[in-house]
């Protein structure tokens, strides 16, 4: 119930560190405030904050799935949809590290 499917872009703004993402939802209008535990909660949107697993759809190889850093970040809030933002600095891209994704 807690997992998503979201859309993922880098992070133009160059917020992020290695290893860190910016998740951002839509809130469903039953759940209460306790379904977002460990999340920033606005009035429609929640920001996901902490260690978070992802992986790419379809995922071919358990090594493909990462644990990252979910963290806040001012300059990504204004998304208005169910997004994932990747950094765009670091050794290799993240989203190339799930399935071979580009």
């Amino acid at each position: 119930p807690r997992g998503r499917i979201l859309m993922g872009v880098v992070d133009e703004t160059a917020t992020l560190g290695p290893n860190q993402v910016f998740i951002q939802c839509t809130r469903n209008p039953r759940d209460t405030d306790d379904t977002y535990s460990g999340c920033l909660v606005g009035e429609r949107r929640f920001t996901v904050l902490g260690r978070v697993a992802i992986a790419k759809n379809p995922c071919m190889h358990p090594g493909d799935i990462r644990v990252l850093e979910a963290v806040q970040s001012p300059a990504l809030s204004p998304f208005r949809w169910d997004v994932i933002v990747f950094p765009a600095v670091g050794p290799r891209p993240i989203t190339n590290m799930c399935s071979g994704s580009d």
